[in-house]
């Protein structure tokens, strides 16, 4: 099978362009396949740019380029990436005539192993069950815990024999720790943030700042690379979000990314005029004199307010993530996966399927040590991980969590799934577990 890409140099305003003295140009074009049904989410990129675009649904799409000699990058998953030089002789030839170029792709296809099951038992990760555990990350080959011991909290330091090699006690309740974008570890309580120095002799909790600055400031930093600090930011009704690129060299800031949820937004907007229109009847149950007809309508208007707060504004999940030496932008709402170099130029686009499944638990987990990358399933309670193989947008293995129903903070190291349970029997609060996924 081939895959027909068909650019179209039409440009009625090119003679504008020219005399105004511009540079630029925009190229449009449609992919098809070999029967000119049209291709979605086929990538184009001017490699001396940089910039790129995608098909849309109906296969078309616009570039713009400069009017001087370029490459074009044209790839699909299941077709060989192809270059195809655009030499100055033509463009010029394009303002002049329409022209149409012609680049067929031939077919890769790509290798899908079949999806293996295991069935490894689950095994204690701190094998003190008497010890409750609030939280947990890594520190290098060792586990940092969030611990509750003899009414103190503490965080300590452990190895793989449950040894204590570093551990303090914190003057505060905490409620969780938290890996900023930069690799910093922090330790929140309810109403501040305290970052996590590992010395080679001392545990250092240091550096109290206000939880709201840390909120506002630091949490939404989703990912870093040397350039630039990503930030995520929610728009209307939670339902669209906005991925803005700060340079970390200079002031300058641009917006990387957008998603946007517009049958949900819609969905929010209606559902909150309705909330506003029966906002008069808000307070009807609590007046000493009220109609039926009134209480009706109060607790019409209670009704709609918890759906629009709880069920309308949940926000989308279309997180950015950086694995590797690029940036990857899982768009779930468009049913797409953008990959970005780490001059956050866009270099692929492959399709997403698994967000249509109804199990799917919207969880994206990142092995903190390889950078595999998994996706979490939810069926009866149950927790199955699945390995998500970012060259192909398939999946290659699949391993249930072992006896555990809704397993909670699941983090991965080296193919290993570690999690928190409620221990059941005569240990109270969370304990931390550990099975292999490969």
């Amino acid at each position: 099978m081939l895959l027909r890409f068909v650019f179209i140099f039409l440009m009625p305003s090119i003679w504008t362009t020219i005399a105004h003295g511009q540079s630029a140009i925009i190229l449009k074009g449609k992919v098809t396949d070999e029967t000119h049904q049209p291709i979605s989410s086929a990538t184009v990129v001017d490699v001396k740019s940089g910039r790129g675009t995608y098909s849309d649904q109906q296969g078309n799409f616009s570039l713009g380029i400069s009017i001087e000699s370029t490459t074009l990058r044209i790839s699909h998953v299941g077709f060989k990436d192809k270059e195809y030089d655009i030499t100055a002789t033509e463009l010029q030839h394009a303002i002049t005539n329409s022209i149409s170029i012609e680049i067929i792709l031939t077919t890769s296809p790509v290798e899908i192993s079949p999806v293996e099951v295991f069935a490894n038992k689950q095994i204690r990760a701190y094998d003190k069950p008497w010890i409750p555990i609030i939280d947990f990350g890594f520190a290098g080959s060792n586990l940092l815990l969030l611990a509750y011991e003899k009414k103190k909290y503490d965080v300590r330091l452990v190895n793989g024999d449950d040894s204590i090699l570093l551990q303090t006690t914190l003057s505060f309740t905490p409620e969780s720790l938290f890996n900023d974008c930069l690799d910093q570890l922090h330790v929140l309580s309810a109403d501040s943030n305290y970052r996590i120095s590992i010395l080679s002799d001392t545990l250092l909790i240091a550096g109290s700042s206000n939880r709201i600055d840390f909120d506002i400031v630091v949490l939404p930093c989703v990912a870093a690379t040397e350039k630039a600090l990503y930030v995520r930011k929610l728009g209307a009704h939670n339902q669209s979000e906005f991925y803005i690129e700060s340079n970390r060299h200079s002031d300058d800031d641009r917006l990387f990314a957008e998603v946007r949820d517009s049958i949900g937004e819609q969905g929010a907007e209606e559902e909150i005029e309705k909330v506003l229109g029966l906002s008069g009847y808000a307070n009807a149950q609590m007046a000493e004199i009220f109609s039926s007809a009134d209480l009706n309508l109060s607790r019409a208007y209670m009704n709609d307010l918890w759906f629009y707060q709880e069920i309308r504004t949940i926000p989308i999940y279309d997180p950015l993530k950086k694995i590797r030496d690029s940036l990857y932008l899982f768009n779930h709402v468009r049913g797409r996966l953008s990959v970005y170099d780490e001059d956050g130029k866009i270099f692929r686009v492959l399709p997403l399927t698994y967000a249509k499944d109804k199990n799917w638990n919207k969880q994206i987990v990142v092995d903190e040590s390889n950078e595999d990358v998994y996706m979490a399933f939810i069926s009866n309670g149950y927790i199955t991980l699945k390995k998500f193989d970012l060259s192909s947008g398939n999946f290659v293995s699949e391993t249930q969590l072992d006896e555990v129903l809704f397993p909670e903070s699941i983090k991965i190291r080296n193919g290993i799934a570690y999690y928190l349970r409620q221990h059941s029997g005569e240990y109270p609060g969370y304990n931390i577990f550990m099975q292999h996924l490969n």
